[in-house]
């Protein structure tokens, strides 16, 4: 089976769900030949042909040497985009970012144009030119200024750090970017400071009056209204009710517009299917022949809300009003790095002096033309160039007189790496903080541990104290590579190179990572790669526990340690010079007690910290290997693998998680891994009880009858009843099993049966024990399934028939006890739905490769009964209104009995039978 598990696991590495793309990608990476003359644009990952890197590529087909080169565009939809370049004459060859050749291009084209970000495996090559323009003036934070969500940065700052050249439209926005980034201390290549390349339209005047003409506005007074989309996603804002409220707005404004004036209205595209334009007599959508930008330059007034288009469309110095009907709800929600009140455009937050202000044109009043401390922020390097600069930076080394910061002095340092594994808790950030230097280290965080709470803690405790990037495993590598990984050094070094380079492009670091970390504070944790173990021996003392550890070179003895299981040091405290002169530590548990930071039934392992001739500190687990080894010996298969000893008593002890004093044992132990010494806290008696175990020899169920056969330790007081009792809180129901007991050395057998259709059974749970006693007190003592007895319940269709309409049938606990269920039966408790149950696995598992890459939701009601509920209302609307793509692995499970079936058969293969194979199936896939 462990065969089986690695083989399974090897073939998801090399098949996992996006997988192939950095697997192709590396081989280009690493065989590829640089073409001189190709180019990648791409903007917003192939959403559509934008921004500054379609105005950027407009210029270089201007310049002779274009004519020479292959160019292509990145999309995720070629028959959208190829209409559209057809129809501004663009001559450049469309490549889906979905296909093998996407990477390829990536790998092989000399130059390299984004305004978002390549996927997560790119490397620039040392040969490739890569301009990062971003795409937009900052209002929300971003970034580690995301308070909930700094590991979303990672593949952005990845992009940032592998530029040649990054661009900025103005200061604040280079400020906002390198610090909120960590680019200040990490990144290598050169800023430009210049406008954005898709803003030039805004200063091209002729443009915006043959645009007007073309439309036949001259008569007009234009304004477009752009709010922005409320929600952080395409499904948590309620858009029926965002439609309803935008559609009212735009009837109360059609009637009051007069004749002379037109609205034009661009709406996120989700909402835009609620919203109906036909009927309005002043209001239109924005013009599908023109593009946006060039259309928005020709408009006389802008109305938005939080949206950074204000800051692009300023450049005209047109007025610019503010309808922000919301402001406080939605202040309250987002991270902002300014008041947008502190802007000065024309702020309106009703819809009655909205009205006003466009019927009356009061607008035409506004003027921030000579508003320097806005332009100096904000505008500054735009300039009707904007694009032609950039295209002679990339292709020509061009600098054009634009202002530049060279970040190459950050190459003259090397820096250290910590790249500590599982950072999954607070207090191990808190560990690393305490660790990490600042200007010296960088921290490598990984995205996968990281959630709001992590994320959160991050932000507000340690936002600047050091630098840090983070990643996802995401390391292209070849398909020979990932095999012969394990088995080469020398290509386990060439990756680790490899990884480097991913990582921090040009910036200089030590190849070796740090991976083991340690600092010695309570709170703090720790971790190494291999533990560290020290020789010792302990004795329990009638009010103390006495530890002698071994004389060596390992250090000198500093503290003792508490640690809890999750590496978090939990206590610490000097050891008095006696203590460390004779090495042999008294610890009577006192100061531990009386913080009240221990808690009940908790467990700890005692370390010692050591400090090496060196002054490094590092902590070493007590062990001793001989007397484990000797007690372990002595053991059997019933016994539980950790050997404890006599408790040392106290009294009035307050534990974290009581809330009365308590008399109570400090139980020392050596653990079940390797015999580390460690310490339970909790009551002796309860201890002894919760390590006795039995065992599940055999199994037979015949009608109505439970045959069982099962081991126990021989114990003095022997077995008193075998009984299968109810699982409940408030009442006690036992039955006794007719049961004989004969002893096989050191254990008894007990042979044990029971009529189930003779008992007065309830729901839901049974469990099975042998009844004992341990110092005076009943004992109640489980018995445990075998591996193979477990892999027998999940193939086969155990059930007892308890009567016509009940059923009783074994099953495992999480902890593999036996116990049972006892429920009404149902139509689906034949074979055949365990064959249906089990082909379903077998086929998702022959299909994996593809399922695993897919979303699927299931929806059902009431145990798939009714199609009438919120869940019906919400499959309803996916099938109605999501593109076809998003909604293909949608699925309605409901039982064809149902009077809601009929209604459901509309949506075809959407639409599973519960209980059928595909059910099972899908279930699986989920």
């Amino acid at each position: 089976m462990d065969k089986i598990r690695k083989i399974i696991r090897f073939v998801k590495r090399l098949f996992p769900k996006t997988p192939k793309m950095k697997f192709i990608y590396a081989w280009y990476y690493k065989h590829g030949k640089i073409n001189e003359k190709q180019a990648l644009f791409e903007s917003f990952h192939g959403k559509d042909v934008s921004d500054s890197s379609l105005a950027i590529l407009q210029e270089f087909l201007k310049m002779p040497e274009s004519k020479d080169f292959k160019i292509y565009f990145a999309t995720n939809d070629k028959k959208r985009d190829q209409k559209f370049i057809d129809s501004i004459g663009l001559k450049v060859e469309l490549v889906d970012i979905a296909d093998f050749k996407y990477v390829k291009v990536l790998a092989t084209s000399k130059y390299l144009i984004n305004n978002s970000s390549f996927p997560a495996y790119f490397i620039r090559r040392d040969e490739q030119v890569y301009l990062q323009t971003w795409h937009g003036t900052p209002l929300k934070t971003l970034g580690k200024r995301m308070r909930f969500g700094i590991e979303s940065m990672y593949n952005v700052q990845h992009n940032f750090l592998h530029a040649n050249y990054i661009m900025f439209p103005n200061e604040f926005t280079r400020k906002v970017i390198m610090e909120d980034y960590n680019l200040e201390a990490l990144y290598t290549g050169t800023v430009v400071m210049n406008g954005y390349p898709r803003n030039s339209i805004f200063m091209d005047h002729e443009k915006a009056d043959h645009v007007t003409k073309k439309l036949g506005n001259e008569d007009y007074t234009t304004m477009a209204y752009m709010p922005t989309w409320r929600g952080q996603s395409n499904h948590d804002v309620n858009t029926s009710e965002y439609s309803r409220e935008i559609n009212q707005l735009l009837h109360y404004l059609d009637e009051n517009l007069k004749d002379d004036q037109k609205l034009y209205v661009n709406f996120h595209p989700i909402v835009q299917k609620f919203v109906k334009l036909d009927n309005y007599e002043h209001i239109y959508p924005f013009p599908s022949g023109v593009d946006k930008y060039e259309f928005l330059n020709s408009v006389d007034a802008l109305i938005t809300d939080y949206s950074s288009v204000f800051f692009d469309y300023s450049i005209t110095r047109k007025p610019i009003i503010l309808y922000m009907y919301d402001y406080e709800e939605y202040m309250h929600d987002r991270g902002m790095y300014f008041d947008i009140k502190e802007l000065p455009f024309r702020k309106i937050y009703d819809k009655e002096a909205l009205r006003d202000c466009l019927v009356n044109e009061t607008f035409r009043e506004d003027s921030y033309e000579n508003d320097m401390e806005y332009t100096e922020k904000y505008i500054q390097y735009d300039s009707i160039d904007a694009a032609k600069n950039m295209a002679e930076l990339v292709f020509h080394g061009n600098m054009c007189d634009m202002p530049t910061i060279d970040y190459n002095f950050n190459k003259e340092k090397k820096r250290r790496v910590l790249h500590y594994p599982n950072v999954k808790t607070a207090q191990t950030i808190d560990t690393i903080a305490q660790i990490a230097k600042k200007d010296e280290d960088v921290v490598i965080f990984e995205k996968r541990f990281f959630n709001p709470e992590l994320s959160s803690h991050l932000h507000d405790n340690y936002l600047d104290d050091f630098d840090y990037i983070f990643i996802t495993r995401t390391l292209p590598r070849t398909y020979a590579e990932e095999v012969l990984k394990r088995k080469s050094a020398k290509i386990r070094k060439e990756l680790h190179k490899r990884e480097i380079k991913r990582c921090f492009a040009d910036l200089p670091v030590y190849s070796k990572f740090e991976t083991e970390y340690y600092h010695g504070e309570a709170g703090e944790t720790f971790s190494f790669n291999k533990k560290k173990m020290i020789n010792a021996s302990m004795r329990v003392m009638e009010d103390h526990l006495e530890i002698k550890f071994e004389e060596g070179k390992k250090g000198q003895p500093k503290k003792l340690l508490f640690v809890n299981k999750k590496n978090q040091i939990i206590y610490t405290r000097n050891l008095t010079e006696k203590e460390w002169k004779d090495h042999c530590i008294k610890e009577y548990f006192d100061e531990f007690l009386s913080l009240e930071i221990a808690d009940m039934n908790g467990r700890y392992q005692l370390m010692i910290e050591l400090e090496d001739e060196n002054g490094n500190k590092l902590p070493y687990f007590f062990v001793d290997r001989k007397e484990y080894a000797k007690r372990k010996e002595a053991m059997d298969e019933l016994d539980k693998s950790s050997v404890y000893m006599t408790g040392i008593k106290k009294h009035d002890i307050i534990y974290q998680n009581t809330f009365e004093p308590a008399d109570t044992s400090v139980i020392p132990y050596m653990n079940e891994v390797d015999g580390r010494f460690s310490v339970f806290m909790g009551d002796q008696a309860q201890l002894s009880v919760r390590n006795m175990r039995g065992q599940v020899l055999k199994f037979k169920i015949k009608g109505s009858k439970v045959h069982v056969k099962m081991k126990y330790k021989n114990k003095e007081a022997g077995i008193k009843n075998v009984i299968l009792s109810y699982r409940s809180k408030v009442e006690t129901i036992d039955y006794p099993f007719e049961y004989k007991v004969t002893r096989s050395g050191d254990h008894y057998i007990i042979d044990a049966q029971i009529d189930m259709s003779v008992l007065s059974l309830e729901e839901l749970f049974w469990d099975v024990f042998a009844v004992t006693e341990k110092n005076g007190e009943e004992v109640r003592v489980s018995a445990y399934w075998s591996r193979w007895q477990r892999l027998k319940l999940l193939l086969m269709n155990y059930q007892c028939d308890v009567d016509k309409e009940h059923i009783i049938f074994p099953y495992s606990t999480i902890t593999c006890k036996m116990a049972f269920t006892y429920r009404t039966r149902s139509k689906y408790d034949g074979f055949d739905v365990k064959i249906k149950e089990l082909a379903a696995f077998g086929v998702y598992t022959l299909l994996l490769p593809y399922w695993k890459k897919k979303r699927v939701w299931l929806v059902f009601e009431k145990f798939c009964s009714m199609a009438q509920d919120n869940g019906y209302y919400f499959f309803k609307y996916c099938m109605e209104q999501l593109p076809k793509e998003k909604k293909q692995h949608i699925y309605y499970i409901l039982d064809t009995d149902s009077a809601d079936y009929d209604k459901m058969k509309q949506y075809g293969k959407h639409v599973i039978p519960f209980m059928s194979f595909s059910t099972y199936f899908i279930f699986t896939c989920c």
